[in-house]
């Protein structure tokens, strides 16, 4: 297992012109369980861990998880609120941190209600800003399924490379295998 650098210090709030990105509180389980329901049928297209039922019980287990891999320095997930309303946007975050090679890969959602309005582009081009940076990784991969294409632009659109795709790579939630786009943002190529 790789070890973060003491140096490196991960703010728990970050914020841009709409959103504010902060780390999980333990009183967000109600909140966010309300938040995710209505995203549940596109996510669980996309994200295996979002099969389990959407109870609070396993939105304060997802929470406690969360906690602890930000303390490991593994993943640093961010609860996106709208600034103004304070209402749960969706999730960003920089996962698969592996400290030693200085790469993690990028992913995010948003609630359907706020769909279409550049927020994950917003909040994940925030996120990248902070793993170049202030994490200062020297790779971030964004990678997708195929059918995601909504992914597939927001990649495009904070300037990611497309590397390339991974056939039959991934068992979906469906328990079936689908290929994954790869893409990557690259210390000294796109950044």
């Amino acid at each position: 297992m790789s070890v973060k650098p003491l140096s490196i210090a991960v703010p728990t709030q970050i914020e841009t012109e709409r959103l504010v990105l902060r780390a999980f509180r333990e009183d967000d389980a109600l909140a966010f369980h309300e938040a995710i329901e209505p995203a549940l049928p596109t996510l669980r297209k996309w994200i295996t861990s979002t099969v389990q039922e959407n109870t609070i019980e396993n939105q304060k287990a997802r929470i406690a998880k969360a906690h602890k891999d930000w303390i490991d320095g593994t993943r640093y997930n961010y609860l996106t609120l709208d600034k103004e309303t304070g209402a749960i946007v969706g999730l960003v975050g920089v996962f698969n941190v592996n400290w030693d090679n200085r790469y993690g890969s990028l992913g995010y959602w948003v609630v359907p209600q706020f769909e279409g309005r550049g927020l994950a582009t917003e909040a994940a081009k925030r996120l990248l800003a902070l793993a170049k940076d202030d994490m200062q990784l020297d790779r971030i991969a964004l990678m997708c399924d195929v059918r995601n294409a909504g992914s597939a632009r927001v990649a495009a659109k904070l300037g990611f490379h497309y590397e390339g795709t991974l056939r039959r790579e991934y068992r979906g939630p469906d328990g079936a295998l689908t290929d994954t786009k790869v893409f990557s943002a690259v210390r000294g190529v796109e950044y």
